[in-house]
């Protein structure tokens, strides 16, 4: 005759699978979120060829575009999806998958404290380098600037995980779409990941040329 299992053995069972559970589930996670890592740079990487490739046909120019949301905001500034129409395949490059539209480190008049979450409201996850530079490209996107004319390629931002829209006006809104991280993609066409911490200050350094 098969013995029962007694309360205690029960308990045991439950406790065991209970930390095992805590011990996995976060390993779980953090494999998922690193998994959305690597699509994401891959996404950066696939936007960087794109406008590699712009740069070639249009005399190393970059593409005039507003910024890279504010759907509709002016019509002879497209949004540089738009822009970048005949050069993308798949439309989900513009999206990171971590991409919960929360922001990092923002201010009280936040655009983003007063509207919707950033990708849902414009669809994309990434932001075309903007705001208050030293050049004429930055509140209407690059503009048609010469990529020969940037003095720091491997280090000056071209897309990335921000918003350069704020109520503090001179500081850009970073998106977390990675445990403390942010993906930067640079004018050289070069990958990194950043600490918001790293690039969230007055002057906005590492957007400037």
């Amino acid at each position: 005759m098969r013995r029962a299992f007694t309360l205690i053995e029960l308990l045991v069972v439950i406790t065991v699978i209970a930390i095992l559970a805590a011990i996995l589930f976060p390993v779980f996670a953090r494999a998922r979120e690193n998994g959305r890592r690597v699509v994401c740079i891959s996404n950066l990487r696939q936007i960087g060829c794109a406008l590699g490739s712009y740069l070639r046909d249009w005399d190393d120019k970059y593409p005039w575009a507003y910024r890279a949301f504010d759907i509709g905001a002016v019509p002879t500034h497209p949004q540089l999806w738009e822009a970048m129409s005949g050069y993308t395949r798949d439309a989900r490059i513009w999206v990171c998958p971590s991409d919960t539209g929360e922001t990092f480190l923002t201010g009280p008049m936040s655009y983003h404290r007063l509207t919707p979450p950033f990708h849902s409201h414009t669809g994309l996850s990434y932001g075309y380098l903007g705001l208050e530079s030293p050049i004429p490209v930055l509140y209407y996107g690059f503009a048609g600037y010469p990529s020969s004319k940037i003095r720091r390629p491997s280090s000056t931002m071209i897309m990335s995980e921000f918003r350069p829209w704020h109520g503090n006006y001179r500081r850009t809104e970073i998106f977390l779409n990675s445990p403390g991280l942010f993906n930067v993609l640079y004018c050289d066409g070069h990958i990194a990941q950043k600490t918001a911490r790293q690039w969230y200050d007055e002057q906005n350094a590492a957007f400037r040329p």
